[in-house]
């Protein structure tokens, strides 16, 4: 089976990365996390063992292996599922190496324009383009205001949003001082993308299976 290449660009996401990571182990496939981040939040979340240099290795967490290598086709070909995360892209080169993109924002403008300084290395590429905007409250700056900001061409059938709670906000944060990827308390709205999100990566499997295995992965465990 190929292997099936996502990146995650923009705003942080690096919650969703580990809980789809654990969700997608538990389906019995074979993940990389792959870590383009300025910030180091999956560097931060990640226990990591002493001696293990993820600039020329790759680490193994919890059954799911995580680095932040030179990446190249070999090494993303070895895996069932590749899920890489950055904030914004340096080598326009890599984006060869994905089938797909999902573009993340949240309501801040400065994330809007980080968006868009990347509208050229989008404009004639051939990958699949999503949308996800997160942490939104209720103002007069509705998600559908937000996309419409978006000079990327992402289809309406690719967009979906995600309000702020402030249960996934504990649970992420929990995550990194603990380096245990639960979330056993997560909202019913992060819980119910999580599991669209993996139905739409393999729609062969049977929904209830997917339920099955996030309820295995929410506690924690390898």
């Amino acid at each position: 089976m190929e292997t099936k290449k996502i990146i995650y660009i923009g705003t942080d996401n690096y919650d969703h990365i580990i809980y789809l990571s654990r969700i997608l182990h538990k389906l019995g496939k074979n993940v990389l996390i792959f870590d383009y981040l300025d910030t180091k939040s999956l560097q931060t979340t990640i226990s990591v063992i002493d001696g293990i240099d993820i600039l020329t290795q790759v680490a193994t967490y919890r059954r799911v292996d995580y680095t932040a290598m030179q990446p190249s086709k070999e090494l993303f070909d070895k895996y069932d599922i590749v899920l890489a995360s950055c904030s914004q892209i340096k080598n326009e080169n890599d984006l060869d190496l994905f089938d797909q993109v999902i573009f993340v924002t949240d309501l801040y403008l400065h994330s809007l324009n980080n968006l868009n300084s990347m509208e050229k290395m989008f404009k004639d590429r051939e990958i699949e383009k999503h949308l996800l905007v997160k942490d939104i409250v209720d103002m007069k700056i509705t998600p559908y205001a937000v996309s419409k900001q978006i000079n990327i061409d992402i289809p309406e059938e690719n967009m979906f949003q995600l309000y702020f709670e402030y249960n996934d906000y504990v649970s992420k944060i929990k995550m990194q001082y603990d380096n245990i990827p639960s979330f056993t308390k997560i909202s019913k709205s992060l819980k119910r993308y999580l599991i669209d999100e993996v139905a739409g990566l393999y729609p062969e499997i049977n929904k209830k299976a997917i339920k099955k295995a996030y309820n295995k992965a929410k506690r924690g465990g390898a």
